[in-house]
């Protein structure tokens, strides 16, 4: 969520360095569009994993695709954004994605 892009018509949530990658999953993958609505991604700034929210058309599940956890939607204490949390330097992730690398930080504290 580096910043706001304008894609398809309506503002998502895209992080440029992740565009590339969005456009390649979308000629790859046949009726993408069709099939998927791209909420937002996060490229993790090389601190957390990067990810891609998609939402299943038909089943309305909501997901991450690079990892394939499927998420809540549940609104995270007082942030804005329904799926990603923001750590204390201002990074956001996604705790269900990001165990492994939170269980130091959760440590250290």
């Amino acid at each position: 969520m580096c910043e706001k892009v304008i894609t398809g018509g309506s503002a998502r949530n895209i992080d440029p360095c992740l565009e590339k990658e969005l456009k390649e999953l979308k000629n790859t993958i046949p009726r993408f569009n069709e099939k998927f609505k791209t909420i937002m991604s996060c490229c993790g700034h090389l601190k957390y994993s990067k990810t891609l929210i998609l939402q299943n058309r038909g089943s309305k599940c909501i997901f991450e695709w690079f990892s394939g956890i499927r998420l809540s939607g549940t609104k995270r204490g007082d942030s804005r954004e329904p799926f990603y949390k923001r750590d204390p330097q201002g990074y956001y992730y996604i705790p269900e994605v990001d165990k492994e690398k939170l269980t130091p930080m959760i440590k250290n504290r």
